[in-house]
């Protein structure tokens, strides 16, 4: 819960979620654009948390991806 409230302070936008139900559960949280150098961003999330990142070129993509100490998954959504 501290990473999404950092990412939503430091400006990302929480499109859904972002609660605790209990000690153990967390709901579906949906982030928009978090900070580059938010936990949400650079470390692995063990929860149901994704971030969507925009771009204009795929250069960006490419750039932002390859700036990550670690391999995530990752998936390209377009119109």
């Amino acid at each position: 819960h501290q990473w999404v409230t950092e990412a939503v302070e430091g400006g990302a936008e929480l499109l859904a979620g972002g609660n605790k139900v209990s000690d153990s559960c967390y709901e579906c949280t949906v982030l928009y654009d978090p900070p580059k150098d938010a936990k949400v961003s650079l470390m692995e999330i063990f929860g149901p948390v994704i971030c969507v990142y925009p771009y204009d070129h795929i250069d960006e993509a490419l750039e932002r991806a390859n700036n990550v100490p670690f391999q995530f998954q990752a998936a390209v959504w377009t119109k």
